[in-house]
């Protein structure tokens, strides 16, 4: 009789669990196509690989919408991801229309909009653009919209997993291109100036080309998803490799950004997820015999690459000129009343800045700053509003713990040395990072 129950349980258990295998191959053959585009130059139209996308979405779950959505962190810069963003919430709002609860967060986001929308009476403007820039915010408030009663059907080792393994891929794609072009020559890649991050200089309609800083931000959040899976003790073997993988890619940008961050990830999983102080020395010596391990590793496959990232550190301006960008945008901003309450607006706010100085000054490389120069001090108050709601939206009892806010103090903390706003990397990164915010991890490691 024992069995009999124990069996029929099971049979429950298996016909309630969803198979994921049409959702994996769904993204193989899409991750194949980019692939087969890029690498060996096959005529395939970016519309195939969004129409891909769509499939997807269409007979996905929850999780496989979502999953999709997070794994475009990596995939942004191979097809028109931002109309996916808008077809897979339409999507969902058609299957899963029990989900949506109203949130405050709408507000936040509406006033942002707004904001934007008033710069049209004083500056060029575009509402296809307008549209577009908005995309990533959405999809956040969408998910602060379902998740909330939604957060248990979420699979969130699985996302990560596939963001990182999608990272890999399109990381190879820009490596396989340049060593393509350098007859297999590694070493030829990195003579002169170049850092890892653009593969196909020539190709400009979605070549699967990357910021330096921009590709390490993307190892790194990845990177750090996988060690959240090792926190839970719900990690494999695979983990380890896809870390070590992603931590030469983010090398082999030369990034100092990627660095700094890089040292961040393992600062923040040494003191979570470990309860006795017995623990957390195990875990601090098992850090530094893993990070010494990578940099020795670093050092013998790309011992070139290890010195002219050593030498990146020896410059007289260790910042790379975002000091004097940090300057330059913070005398705009107090230079009138103007433009620290009302801001240029988010559309190409560089050539407009640039345009009032008669100069040629790169973008701002500090986010904070960004929304400011755009926006003005409400918009950066409207977008303190928006993340606070991030934090606001949870399960009812549901109690956070260090590993929960690790991707978004990440993202924070990089984006001080990058862009954020005009940031479609940075701004996708935070639905990754609300997701985050969503998962249990304390139950988790209370029943391992």
């Amino acid at each position: 009789m024992t069995n009999t129950l124990i069996n029929t349980r099971q049979q429950n258990r298996g016909a309630k669990e969803r198979s994921h295998v049409p959702f994996y191959i769904g993204m193989a053959v899409m991750v194949l196509a980019i692939f087969a585009r890029n690498v060996f130059d096959l005529p395939i139209p970016v519309l195939i690989i969004l129409a891909i996308g769509a499939f997807i979405a269409l007979i996905g779950d929850r999780n496989e919408i979502i999953a999709l959505i997070i794994c475009c962190i990596p995939m942004s810069a191979a097809f028109q991801y931002k109309y996916l963003i808008f077809i897979c919430i339409l999507l969902y709002a058609l299957k899963f229309m029990k989900d949506i609860r109203f949130s405050f967060v709408v507000f936040p986001l509406a006033f942002m909009m707004v904001w934007e929308l008033l710069h049209a009476f004083e500056y060029a403007f575009s509402a296809y653009t307008f549209l577009r820039n908005f995309a990533e915010l959405i999809f956040c408030a969408f998910l602060m919209m379902v998740l909330p009663q939604a957060h248990k059907k979420i699979n969130y080792p699985m996302i990560c997993r596939l963001l990182a393994i999608t990272s890999v891929c399109m990381m190879s794609i820009v490596l396989l291109n340049l060593l393509k072009e350098t007859n297999y020559n590694f070493e030829e890649i990195f003579f002169g100036t170049y850092r890892f991050g653009v593969g196909d200089a020539d190709t400009k309609n979605y070549g699967v080309n990357y910021n330096a800083n921009g590709l390490g931000e993307i190892a790194n959040l990845s990177i750090l998803g996988l060690l959240q899976l090792v926190s839970i003790k719900k990690h494999n073997i695979f983990d380890y490799l896809l870390i070590i993988a992603l931590t030469l890619f983010g090398v082999m940008t030369m990034s100092r950004t990627f660095l700094v961050c890089f040292a961040l990830i393992f600062v923040m999983f040494a003191v979570s997820g470990t309860s006795t102080a017995v623990a957390k020395v195990k875990r601090i010596f098992g850090i530094i015999l893993l990070v010494a391990l990578l940099i020795i590793l670093v050092y013998q496959i790309m011992p070139d690459v290890f010195e002219r990232f050593v030498d990146r550190f020896k410059v007289a301006d260790i910042t790379n000129g975002r000091a004097d960008l940090l300057g330059f945008y913070g005398e705009h901003i107090a230079s009138s009343f103007k433009h620290s309450f009302f801001g240029v607006g988010l559309q190409d706010y560089g050539v407009k800045v640039n345009n009032i100085y008669k100069t040629a000054m790169d973008v701002c490389h500090n986010g904070t700053e960004e929304v400011v120069v755009c926006w003005g001090i409400p918009g950066l108050m409207l977008f303190a509003w928006f993340i606070v709601e991030m934090f606001r939206h949870k399960a009812l009892g549901f109690r956070r713990c260090l590993a929960n806010y690790m991707p978004l103090l990440l993202i924070l903390v990089f984006v001080q040395a990058g862009q954020l706003i005009s940031s479609g990397i940075s701004l996708l990164s935070l639905s990754f990072a609300y997701v985050s915010l969503i998962y249990n991890f304390k139950e988790r490691q209370n029943n391992e």
